[in-house]
């Protein structure tokens, strides 16, 4: 969308490398990022061992990460084979760097059998523990909390330290930027924090060394990145994910609490009430909010523009979703890939448009490989993205016309003014589905004629083009959707112009 004349105030630096940043990782996959980020962790951790800063040598971390590795993705692979689909290589190395970082690295052949023993659970709770087709708890919990009750390995997080403390920082950071789960996060670390630190206050440690405890020596920030915004288990809706955060922060701190007030220990061998558990209780939670997703099928394709392409699926059971949110659609063995869902609630077919770059990713060139019949499978629901009761200015950079599409066909009578931007030259899409919608066009294709009643704006998108084709733009809700460039730039225009209220949809990874 750079190519769209969009104009809008200027952004103060840090607004704007906060956008350079989030368009750049937008880039990146989101498995690929969290192996990044978990890798720097173990490298940092390496380093610290070279340097004899670590209580287990360099050695014992490399060997810990390839027995680990080496069992998630044999079981993976095993299991995945009988059971008829394929395994995802990269969940498979996630869960076990995660294994490692919980654990305690070591060369013992005893010790390693343990973490061994644990990243099988791991693996094996993928294909056991399941409900349509995803799993329902965190891999890497599963795998601590049964070893743990088995005996066979206890839950350590020496990850959890100071010194590596910028290290999760700056990848949890990329983390909860690319996965847009940065309130989650927050609602579950900022109460766990400050609970631990009161803790620990109480059993007699000064207020700076309570907060610096709490911050440095405690997994808080770990579970807050990597563990508790793990996809495959998030709820919906916005409120629903922040009642699993304050559930998860309580039981996170319960076991600290217990024993600064009575001085019991929550803790039977290697079995202890601790992250791992709290992360499981979350999921339990989110697996209660979440509806049950249907299979899908392909049932056809068609091509609506020169490079934009909508998919229609098939459903075992009709889909319960609010119009606006979306889907997280998974081909095994091929990863996974968040787009709005672009057909109303409450029908047997699901639609969805992709962007289909010159080199399209692994994911994409499988999508347009699919023929009728084939499968796929909605990973996660989620998002509040939905229109609002009152007038509305929808304004869809682009391929962000998806979710609005789902919100004028589940409400056809529903006050609202459609803003197209568009590539130049780029042909307006679903013409037919906005036929009798209240459309403005900016930019695309001026030589193309546009259905009755649309309208188009010459030269830039900015306040006062906004003000004078939407002349009740102050009575009216704005909502915003597409890339997230263009998606800045047009709501920043919305602001100027005075819209009642302006919400946004950027679309990770376009």
């Amino acid at each position: 969308m750079t190519a769209l004349s969009l104009t809008a105030p200027r952004r103060a630096p840090w607004a704007r490398v906060v956008g350079a940043v989030d368009e750049g990782l937008g880039r990146i996959g989101m498995a690929r990022l969290v192996v990044v980020a978990l890798s720097a962790l173990l490298l940092g951790g390496l380093v610290q061992a070279a340097l004899g800063q670590a209580l287990f040598a360099p050695i014992d971390l490399v060997l810990s990460v390839a027995v680990v590795t080496a069992t998630t993705l044999g079981v993976s692979a095993a299991l995945a084979r009988l059971r008829g689909t394929r395994a995802e290589p990269a969940s498979s190395v996630i869960t076990a760097l995660l294994i490692v970082l919980m654990g305690w690295p070591s060369s013992d052949p005893l010790v390693l059998g343990q973490l061994a023993a644990t990243g099988a659970i791991a693996a094996a709770s993928k294909f056991v523990l399941v409900r349509g087709g995803r799993h329902l708890f965190n891999p890497a919990a599963v795998g601590a909390v049964l070893a743990g009750l088995l005996g066979v390995a206890s839950e350590l997080w020496w990850a959890a330290s100071g010194a590596l403390l910028p290290v999760i920082v700056v990848g949890g950071a990329a983390v909860l930027i690319r996965s847009r789960t940065a309130p989650l996060a927050l609602a579950y670390a900022v109460p766990a924090l400050l609970g631990t630190a009161l803790a620990y206050l109480a059993l007699g440690l000064d207020p700076l060394a309570a907060a610096q405890t709490a911050v440095g020596s405690t997994p808080i920030l770990l579970l807050a990145a990597f563990m508790l915004t793990e996809p495959l288990t998030l709820p919906p809706h916005h409120r629903q994910r922040m009642l699993v955060a304050g559930v998860v922060a309580l039981v996170t701190v319960l076991p600290v609490a217990v024993t600064a007030l009575a001085g019991v220990s929550l803790s039977v061998g290697a079995f202890a009430v601790g992250p791992a558990l709290a992360v499981l209780v979350g999921n339990l939670v989110a697996a209660c909010c979440t509806p049950a997703l249907p299979r899908l099928r392909l049932a056809s394709r068609r091509l609506m523009g020169r490079d934009l392409e909508e998919f229609r699926f098939t459903t075992s059971h009709p889909l319960r979703f609010a119009a606006g949110q979306y889907l997280e659609l998974g081909l095994p063995g091929y990863g996974r890939r968040v787009l709005s869902i672009a057909s109303a609630p409450g029908r047997d077919e699901l639609r969805v448009a992709v962007r289909m770059a010159e080199r399209p990713s692994r994911f994409k060139r499988r999508l347009r490989e699919l023929e009728p019949g084939d499968r796929a499978r909605i990973v996660r629901l989620g998002g509040d993205f939905v229109a609002p009761a009152g007038p509305a200015l929808l304004i869809a950079a682009g391929i962000g016309v998806t979710p609005f599409l789902a919100q004028l066909a589940d409400d056809p009578t529903h006050d609202a003014v459609l803003l197209l931007a568009l590539r130049p030259g780029e042909p307006a899409p679903f013409r037919e589905e906005l036929a009798r919608v209240r459309v403005i066009v900016a930019g695309g294709d001026p030589s193309e004629e546009l259905p009755s009643g649309w309208r188009r704006i010459a030269g830039r998108v900015d306040a006062e083009a906004l003000r004078a084709h939407v002349p009740d733009i102050a009575a009216r809700e704005a909502l915003v959707s597409g890339a997230p460039r263009a998606v800045a730039a047009l709501a920043a225009a919305a602001r100027a112009a005075g819209a009642q209220r302006v919400r946004t949809d950027a679309f990770a990874g376009y």
